[in-house]
C-alpha cells in the first residue's frame, strides 16, 4: 500500500517533527516565479499605452486650445510689463493676428505689379547678358 505522505512513507509525530533534519522535510521551498521575458511584458501593451489615441475623443484638443490661449495672454502681459515703451504703440491686439482673424504682415510687401516688373527686369538682364556674351566671341 502506498503512503499518502511524501518522504518515502515516513511519518513523524509530536516532538519527532522538531528533530534536526526532519524539520527541513516539512518546510516547503518558496515557489520561484520564472522571470518574464520582454515579449511577455509587452504582450498586453497597445496604442493606448503609448498615448496614440489620446486625442480621438476631442477632449485633449479642447484643453490644449484653452491652455494655449491662457499661456499666450500671460506671455503678452509679461512682455508688455517688460517693454512698456513698445507696448504703448497703440496696437492693442498685437499677437501676430489681426482682429478679424487673418494674418497681418508687419513688413511692407510688394504688390503684384511690382513683382511682375522685377521679374521682367531680371529676364531682360539675363537675355542681354546671354546675347552680349555671344557677340563678344
Amino acid at each position: 500500500p502506498r503512503s499518502p505522505i511524501k518522504g518515502g512513507g515516513y511519518r513523524y509525530f509530536g516532538a519527532a517533527k522538531n528533530l534536526p533534519g526532519v524539520r527541513e522535510l516539512f518546510i516547503k521551498a518558496p515557489a520561484v516565479r520564472p522571470k518574464r521575458t520582454r515579449a511577455q511584458i509587452t504582450k498586453g501593451l497597445d496604442a493606448d499605452y503609448y498615448g496614440y489615441r489620446d486625442d480621438d475623443d476631442g477632449v485633449l484638443a479642447e484643453l490644449e486650445v484653452q491652455t494655449e490661449q491662457r499661456l499666450r495672454k500671460e506671455a503678452l502681459r509679461r512682455w508688455r510689463q517688460e517693454n512698456p515703451e513698445a507696448a504703448s504703440g497703440g496696437d492693442a491686439d498685437f499677437d501676430g493676428l489681426a482682429a478679424e482673424g487673418g494674418f497681418r504682415a508687419h513688413v511692407s510687401l510688394p504688390s503684384d505689379k511690382e513683382i511682375e516688373k522685377a521679374i521682367l527686369q531680371r529676364r531682360k538682364q539675363e537675355l542681354l547678358a546671354k546675347y552680349l556674351s555671344s557677340e563678344a566671341e
